[in-house]
């Protein structure tokens, strides 16, 4: 009884075929709710013109595992991208009893929920089922080589950690709160991801993305310090993250966090770069080779006051003025007020026709692989030349699974 979706809509005449904004939160995949009060739709809906609807997933360990006895079912793996595929198909089949139009559907995303639509792009069960893709702070999934082992040995940890170690059989026969407070303890530190199983995922994201290209218009971008807020001055640290850099480009990310003022923005500038801002320009670039556009951000804006001084442009800042609903307790001004107004056209721009500009705002130049620019979005609203773009083509080939030929 936890999948569900929520719908809000300016219109329910079935005549209106409104553009459709298809949310998927984010939280690692073991966290978060569509519900959040940052992604209520209402503001949007109505200042975009679009139908939006924001899904429920299974996420943790009852969304990102496997286990051995499930091998050559019909669904050994990714049950949570199962989920977000089920929501999409009831889209398509009862949209237009909202007001929206099953043919002109766009997903969006925000972390998890961004790489995980990195992950449908590739997936031959996604295909109809939406036209565009909007990702924010995602990419990371280009980092991801998993198979259905990794998944397998998730549900065989978890079997491990109770009593009996149950087989598949006993473990159905298990109370959720069982299973989830196991998980809890046993696989903390585990990253849910999806994996290759071979039925919803064929091919390593990346693999996919250089081999044939990003199918669908897409706007991706990156905040300007996703994970500052997340980090400290500690120099053990920044060092732990530049050995799980592999060795040949692993300089080339020291020296260019030895740039920044202090340690904790070095250490913010490489795990952006690698997670999400190269992501970003490799992706945009596999749109623009296959009759598609795509259109990169970088989203900058600081907060006036000390809150903004403490987290910068964190991950996540940008959600609220996609959705326009800006925390109370958050403060603002008329920047982020006509903040908020270009980025509610722009997005649901590229919904309604695959191209973010539109009458009144700043001219958003499509992403050109040979001469990369970004729009920045911010306390100006401006194309820039793609920062720190040279060093992202330099380091790709060692970066993400897949993508050297």
């Amino acid at each position: 009884d936890c999948l569900y979706l929520n719908v809000w809509t300016p219109s329910l005449s079935a005549r209106a075929r409104l553009p459709v904004m298809v949310w998927i939160h984010g939280g690692a995949n073991k966290a978060g709710w569509s519900f959040e009060p940052n992604y209520q739709g209402a503001s949007l809906a109505a200042r975009g013109n679009v139908v939006v609807v924001s899904i429920a997933y299974r996420v943790g360990i009852f969304g990102f595992f496997g286990h051995p006895e499930l091998r050559g079912s019909a669904a050994p793996a990714n049950f949570g991208l199962l989920d977000q595929l089920a929501a999409l198909r009831w889209v398509h089949d009862n949209i237009g009893e909202f007001g929206g139009d099953p043919s002109n559907t766009t997903v969006i995303g925000e972390s998890a929920g961004a790489a995980d639509i990195g992950y449908l792009m590739t997936s031959a069960l996604a295909q109809g089922l939406f036209h565009r893709a909007i990702s924010q702070s995602g990419g990371y999934q280009m980092l991801d080589d998993l198979d259905l082992e990794d998944a397998e040995k998730v549900g065989l940890t978890l079997s491990s950690a109770l009593p009996d170690k149950p087989d598949l059989t006993a473990l159905r026969k298990r109370s959720s709160a069982e299973i989830f407070q196991a998980a809890r303890e046993v696989l903390a530190d585990h990253q849910y991801r999806p994996v290759v199983d071979d039925l919803v995922i064929t091919v390593p994201p990346a693999a996919f993305y250089r081999r044939l290209g990003v199918p669908y218009d897409l706007l991706i971008g990156s905040n300007e310090d996703e994970w500052y807020m997340y980090l400290d001055d500690d120099p053990a640290k920044l060092a732990d993250t530049l050995r799980n850099i592999p060795p040949a480009v692993r300089m080339l990310f020291s020296a260019r966090a030895a740039q920044e003022p202090d340690v904790q923005r070095g250490h913010d500038k490489a795990t952006t770069i690698v997670k999400m801002a190269c992501p970003a320009y490799l992706m945009a670039a596999s749109v623009a080779g296959d009759n598609h556009r795509a259109w990169v951000y970088r989203f900058a804006r600081i907060r006036p006051g000390p809150g903004g001084e403490r987290l910068l442009a964190y991950h996540g800042a940008e959600i609220p003025y996609v959705f326009d609903t800006h925390d109370s307790w958050f403060s603002g001004d008329e920047t982020d007020a006509g903040l908020t107004t270009a980025m509610v056209a722009y997005w649901s721009n590229f919904a309604r026709t695959g191209d973010p500009n539109g009458a009144g705002l700043q001219p958003w130049p499509a992403f050109d692989p040979k001469d990369a620019r970004a729009m920045e979005l911010g306390s100006r609203i401006a194309p820039i030349a793609a920062p720190d773009r040279a060093l992202c083509d330099q380091a790709a080939g060692s970066l993400y699974p897949g993508w050297s030929r």
